[in-house]
This record gives C-alpha cells, sequence and structure tokens, in this order.
C-alpha cells in the first residue's frame, strides 16, 4: 500500500479514518474527479473552477519509484485534496 511509504499517514493532518472504496461504488461526481486515468490536478481544477497549487508534505525518491504526500488548495488557501502519489520511474 501506499502509505507505507511514509511512516504515518496522514501526518500532516492528524488521525484521520482512511478506507479504500472501489470506484464502482463512487457517486458520479466523485467517479469522474477520482477513477480516471488523466491529471489529477487538472480534473480537481475543474471541479471547483479555480486553479489550485500543489504543495509536498513530503516526498520520497528510490531506484524505481517517486513518492509524495501532497495538499491541493485553492487560491484562497482551503485544501480541497490530499494525497499520497507513487510514480513507477
Amino acid at each position: 500500500m501506499l502509505e507505507a511509504l511514509f511512516d504515518a499517514v496522514p501526518c500532516a493532518l492528524g488521525q484521520a479514518d482512511l478506507s479504500l472504496v472501489p470506484g464502482s461504488l463512487l457517486p458520479a461526481r466523485f467517479d469522474r474527479l477520482l477513477n480516471h486515468r488523466g491529471h489529477m490536478t487538472a480534473a480537481v481544477e475543474a471541479l471547483h473552477g479555480t486553479p489550485v497549487a500543489v504543495r509536498v508534505l513530503r516526498s520520497v525518491h528510490r531506484a524505481t519509484t517517486y513518492a509524495r504526500e501532497i495538499l491541493l488548495e485553492r487560491p484562497d488557501g482551503v485544501v480541497v485534496q490530499y494525497a499520497v502519489v507513487r510514480l513507477d520511474l
């Protein structure tokens, strides 16, 4: 799992309940946002109708992977997404 890439997820947001939800169970609005192969930042910007900034909280670079814990924030500072992302290099 992605959370194994970091000591404790989510460190920046305190203790939170995380659960896996299959894409088939997501409401249509969230399915379009979360269950795709496109660029996540662009999908979030389309949903919120405004640009968002990526704030990297932590990153790990290994031989074949790069991972980071991020927040996506609107220009008014509201966090609209928390994520742990892993890229296979």
